[in-house]
């Protein structure tokens, strides 16, 4: 997907409502799964949307426009480790499947 959506106002404004109004619901059910967190690809997604969402948020309490937010937010994700442990893992099973070791 190309990332010309955050240039358009309607949708930019669209996915701020999403993420503001997101993160007290996201965070209170993350709070309650925590001890259910391991290493798994989908902990780590999950673990990773959350962080994704409070870096977004973040950058706008500190002054940013959506879109600035969104270039940080994903600015700060691909330097998160976990974000980047997904992304070996995404790597390796993607290698594996075209080796034809796994399906």
């Amino acid at each position: 997907m190309s990332e010309k959506w955050i240039d358009d106002e309607e949708a930019a404004v669209a996915f701020r409502v999403l993420m503001e109004s997101v993160e007290e619901p996201l965070n209170k059910w993350l709070y309650s799964i925590r001890e259910h967190f391991d290493e798994s690809p989908n902990s780590i997604l999950i673990r990773v949307l959350g962080y994704g969402v409070a870096f977004f948020n973040q950058a706008l309490a500190e002054g940013s426009t959506s879109k600035e937010a969104y270039n940080i937010m994903i600015q700060k994700l691909s330097a998160h480790p976990l974000a980047q442990q997904m992304f070996v893992m995404a790597g390796g099973s993607m290698m594996n499947r075209a080796a034809g070791v796994e399906e």
